[in-house]
């Protein structure tokens, strides 16, 4: 609906390499009922994390290079500035858990 912000917004970057990468990221955090943008038309990165503010997500999601090497992914707090590496099967949960946290 209208007013409802992403909670997570996926950054893409590695390019064209990335692509569906992104795209299954997404569909992954989506089917978790975790509400999920990202930015489309080969952006760069600055300019993506300019859409991920934009958007009021809380979470920046970045698949970067030597992190999709780990199997891991950065994300981003928007709101403090915080940035960690989560492992990829991970990222799910651990986005739910900080949501169960600001929740109580």
């Amino acid at each position: 609906g209208i007013g409802v912000h992403p909670v997570a917004f996926v950054v893409d970057g590695l390019g064209d390499a990335g692509g569906t990468l992104a795209l299954t990221l997404t569909a992954a955090l989506r089917d978790a009922g975790i509400a999920t943008d990202r930015a489309y038309g080969g952006r760069g990165l600055k300019g993506q994390w300019k859409a991920a503010d934009r958007s009021g997500a809380r979470f920046g999601v970045m698949l970067g290079r030597a992190e999709v090497e780990r199997d891991a992914v950065a994300v981003k707090d928007l709101a403090s500035g915080e940035q960690v590496e989560v492992p990829r099967d991970h990222l799910v949960a651990w986005i739910q858990q900080r949501l169960e946290e600001s929740a109580t």
